[in-house]
């Protein structure tokens, strides 16, 4: 069976818009995913709501995507992949560039994580294979759901730049590349988060990529 883990934010987890509530699992792209690729995959969720890649949220000490990284790592092995899908976020704090740098530390990570702990039985279980998945783009919707998300000022125009951005880097590092926006939109409830229509396609587009992968 092979194991892949998908390290993401709260597209992952599978935030409703506007409620917040938690998509069922068969609803989520990773459920949909799953479903498709069968009984011979088994899919890791670790989807965490306002997560960044490497850059510290001043409000909430368990959102830095880098520190838990080598956790969950830890703790989701053997693994054959990792789909890493994070970078909304990151635009609170910085421009789509250094997100996508951010990306590039991540998959460092990933790739140096088997050396990590002398002894032990590997994480990845022929080398760190890695997914990268760029973000959707944000819809100027999100301005007018409630003031506070006047902190992602500017991200709209900045999320139209996470393919080139993203595709750069993974390139760059030698990893798998997909664009989630060329198969998925945000939702105008909150102009950030999936709804059921875009997780069926991003998942059932994603299941397809990993097939050719593994």
């Amino acid at each position: 069976m092979k194991r892949i883990l998908c390290y993401g934010d709260s597209n992952t987890w599978g935030f409703t818009p506007g409620s917040g509530v938690r998509y069922p699992s068969d609803v989520r792209w990773t459920g949909v995913m799953s479903k498709e690729l069968g009984e011979e995959y088994e899919v890791i969720e670790a989807g965490l709501n306002g997560r960044t890649t490497v850059y510290p949220d001043p409000f909430n000490d368990m959102l830095n995507g880098l520190e838990y990284l080598p956790m969950v790592l830890v703790q989701s092995k053997p693994l054959d992949l990792i789909i890493l899908s994070l970078g909304t976020n990151d635009l609170k704090f910085v421009s789509a560039l250094h997100s996508a740098r951010g990306v590039g530390k991540l998959i460092e990570t990933c790739k140096k994580a088997n050396d990590a702990i002398p002894g032990s039985t590997p994480i990845f279980n022929e080398g760190a294979k890695i997914l990268v998945v760029s973000p959707i783009e944000v819809d100027p919707q999100v301005y007018e759901v409630n003031p506070y998300t006047s902190i992602l000022r500017g991200a709209v125009e900045e999320s139209k730049q996470f393919p080139e951005m993203v595709k750069h880097f993974t390139d760059a590092h030698g990893v798998e590349y997909f664009n989630a926006a060329s198969v998925a939109v945000p939702s105008k409830v909150d102009g950030i988060h999936m709804e059921p229509e875009s997780h069926v396609a991003l998942g059932k587009a994603l299941a397809e990529k990993v097939k050719g992968i593994l």
